[in-house]
């Protein structure tokens, strides 16, 4: 494990402006479907640079190392005197999707976002095989839909770079004047109400047929699936995480100028 900056982004979500159960419960669902596809907990803590070097006694010890089931560590979690009364916990893992090396991955969980994230710069997805870095995308993505399967985690975006997305349709709109708050950290927890009630408008007034029509004509029927009867995986990029079809960003503001299109022709406006 690494510390500092120097880290990418393979899942995040702003659950802070929609999430409508405890925060903690839905992370702890997600530290134990985690541990389903990728093994044990290697470190939890606080932080994410807990303190290893300079604790000498237990009770300096801001981390539990090698947590072997999920119900031990929802034990620790919800009781365990370092994390039931904290505010984030940190659950590190080696994604065992990656096998010629050990490739650490931490979960963050907070009240504003959950994220994951890696110190290796990506380069376990742009090795010198196309078709390793293919194998290893289609991987963590089957991991990330477990997650998005999560009846809670309502958008989930694969990539450092808004790479992927997985969840309901509604939260591939987004207008910059209410997310330009969403995803700034002091605002988030603020725009929930505003959120919500965006969300409802939007599933009102724009068809999911409509949407998936939208989707496959613009990135091909191969970068859109159904994942459920809510929630959809939609590709931006091509083949593997790290080659982008479409700038995932611009596309979502191309996105929502065209609903917006579309809803004003109907003499409808969501904003």
């Amino acid at each position: 494990m690494s510390s500092g900056r120097d880290y990418r982004e393979l899942m995040f979500t702003f659950w802070g402006s929609y999430l409508e159960e405890p925060y903690k419960e839905v992370g702890i669902e997600i530290a134990k479907t985690l541990m389903k596809h990728w093994g044990a907990v290697k470190l939890l803590s606080r932080s994410r640079v807990p303190n290893l070097v300079s604790a000498k006694t237990e009770e300096e010890r801001n981390y539990i190392e090698n947590i072997e089931t999920p119900e031990a560590l929802e034990e620790i979690i919800r009781n365990h005197r370092l994390f039931k009364n904290s505010s984030m916990f940190v659950a590190g893992y080696f994604n065992s999707a990656v096998t010629d090396d050990k490739h650490w991955v931490d979960l963050v969980v907070s009240f504003e976002y959950m994220h994951m994230i890696e110190y290796d710069r990506l380069k376990f997805y742009r090795t010198k095989d196309p078709e390793l870095n293919a194998a290893r995308t289609a991987a963590l993505l089957e991991v990330l839909k477990d997650i998005a399967r999560l009846p809670a985690v309502r958008e989930l975006w694969m990539g450092d770079r808004w790479n992927g997305f997985l969840g309901e349709p509604a939260f591939l709109y987004r207008p910059r004047k209410l997310y330009d708050r969403v995803q700034d950290g002091s605002e988030t927890l603020k725009t929930k109400e505003e959120v919500l009630s965006l969300v409802k408008r939007f599933e009102e007034h724009v068809p999911r047929e409509w949407v998936l029509g939208y989707l496959r004509r613009r990135l091909g029927e191969d970068a859109v699936e159904e994942l459920d009867a809510k929630k959809i995986v939609v590709k931006f990029y091509d083949g593997t995480i790290t080659k982008e079809k479409v700038r995932g960003w611009h596309f979502i503001q191309a996105f929502t100028k065209d609903v917006d299109a579309y809803l004003a022709e109907r003499g409808l406006k969501l904003m």
